[in-house]
């Protein structure tokens, strides 16, 4: 029965998602009211002022890269080719002594700092960039730190998954970083001015939270709730309904959140229990933290707009599954309250948040990736650079400011489909892609990005003269770039 009221509590969600825009909208056509905007509008007046004046010396290099071969062995041999590889083997020694090994040659290969997901030890990994597939290896950044020099040598690890496998990049060059040009270093520098690198959404001591998962009992707000429920007559479940009565119970729902507000409105000035209880829940929900939407919902309403975004910033929200969109939600309330208290910093991080659909899911499937809007127009209507600040945000960088923000390449180019800039868009892109002075791998990423946007426009022969204009801005790469990047 469980699983019945699961299966129909989706069932009304997609019907739901299927008759509505994903977030409630303003009458402006926005997610944020008139007044919001107005608010928005004098900070960034003044951020755009101030970086007219910032120090704008600062030289961005790009993120580690160097070429490699991968090799993978599976099987018996597995053991033996990792101590040839230690050895030192050449890579055509390697070759002609395992002639089954799985080769693909001349990748791009990055290197970052990262932390392992188990014990949470720092670690160095090395992936590609291009090609087929994704080639990752990680290595204890100690370990990674003794190699050295690169040039002429394997970077291995061994999985004994089975009967054993070895992966492993033979590298033809030493990693190396180059500047980036100062046009794109000014982006990279508006993104910081814009984006606050000291700011952060959630508190140090933020807890996880999710509609599947709860991590406090709070009594206080549960007796709160029951009143509510009891007085406004809310449609209780039951066990064993036919299809016919859970289609009635949702349609009942559905009118009774409608009206669940005005409802509370009216008890909020009349019933001296609701304010009593509503007290004792906003007490217990400072001393224990909190994480119930609609507690937050009256505390924002009708006691303090500070501390419903504290308990938003306080908390985490993990989404369940695809359909599961609360992480999304806690974002823009986490955006609309800040923007209220005028805390810049924070309204900023979770909008791009939004619009790089930055959450943690347990799953998701690409599926539901099309009822998630990038609201770019949120963010134009406010006199932003948006070419600028979106674009600084796709650059990877060896010594970018901490904090720094970096886009989603999939989703940002979604956005920028749907800009109003879009031309000057294209122009940059296609700019950078062709850009000798720029580093291959942030050229690559430009290339994607431009891919990601040509596929999300809705003008099929916008589209084909871009794929014009792509194939041409690509003819002055390096061979091993050209062969390797769109194979999928």
């Amino acid at each position: 029965m469980k699983t019945r009221f699961i299966f129909a509590l989706l069932l009304v969600s997609l019907t739901s998602l299927a008759q509505r825009s994903e977030f409630k909208l303003s009458e402006n056509g926005l997610i944020y009211s008139n007044a919001t905007v107005g608010k928005l509008k004098h900070i960034v007046d003044s951020l755009n002022l101030k970086f007219k004046v910032c120090d704008l010396s600062k030289v961005f290099v790009s993120q580690p890269q160097a070429k490699a071969h991968y090799v993978l062995i599976e099987g018996r041999q597995a053991k033996v080719a990792l101590a040839d590889m230690h050895a030192g083997l050449s890579f055509d020694t390697f070759l002609a002594r395992y002639p089954t090994a799985v080769v693909d040659n001349e990748m791009l290969i990055i290197k970052y700092g990262a932390v392992d997901y188990k014990d949470r030890s720092p670690v160095t990994a090395f992936s590609n960039v291009n090609g087929k597939g994704y080639y990752a290896i990680t290595l204890p950044r100690d370990s990674a730190a003794a190699i050295g020099s690169v040039r002429g040598k394997w970077v291995a690890q061994y999985n004994k998954y089975g009967e054993g496998m070895v992966e492993a990049f033979y590298f033809i060059d030493d990693f190396a970083q180059k500047p980036i040009p100062e046009k794109y270093a000014r982006w990279i520098q508006y993104v910081d001015c814009l984006v606050d690198t000291t700011g952060q959404i959630f508190t140090k001591h933020a807890v996880q939270t999710g509609n599947t998962f709860k991590y406090k009992v709070h009594p206080k707000d549960n007796a709160l709730q029951k009143y509510i429920s009891n007085v406004t007559k809310r449609p209780r479940w039951k066990q064993d309904m036919t299809d016919k009565e859970i289609e009635v119970f949702t349609k009942a729902a559905d009118a009774w959140e409608s009206l669940r507000i005005a409802r509370v409105d009216s008890l909020r000035k009349t019933s001296a229990q609701f304010n009593q209880l509503l007290a004792e829940a906003i007490e217990e929900a400072k001393q224990m933290g909190n994480d119930n939407d609609v507690l937050e919902e009256y505390i924002e309403r009708y006691y303090s707009p500070e501390l419903a975004l504290q308990l938003k910033r306080d908390r985490i929200v993990i989404g369940g599954c695809s359909m599961d969109e609360s992480p999304r939600y806690h974002a823009l309330n986490i955006a609309r309250l800040s923007a209220h208290t005028v805390k810049w910093e924070v309204f900023l991080r979770a909008h791009l948040d939004i619009m790089n659909d930055n959450f943690q899911r347990v799953s998701d499937g690409s599926w539901a990736w099309a009822g998630r809007k990038t609201y770019i127009k949120e963010l134009e209507v406010l006199d932003i650079n948006v070419p600028d600040l979106m674009m600084g945000t796709l650059f990877r960088l060896g010594n970018a400011n901490e904090n720094h923000y970096l886009g989603s390449v999939g989703r940002m180019g979604r956005s920028l489909s749907e800009s109003a800039n879009r031309v000057e868009m294209e122009v940059r892109m296609l700019e950078m892609i062709s850009d000798i002075s720029l580093d291959d791998y942030n050229r690559a990423l430009a290339y994607y990005l431009f891919k990601s946007y040509n596929y999300h426009l809705s003008d099929k022969s916008a589209q084909a003269r871009n794929s014009v204009a792509l194939g041409a801005a690509v003819k002055n790469w390096p061979h091993y770039l050209t062969v390797n990047i769109d194979r999928e």
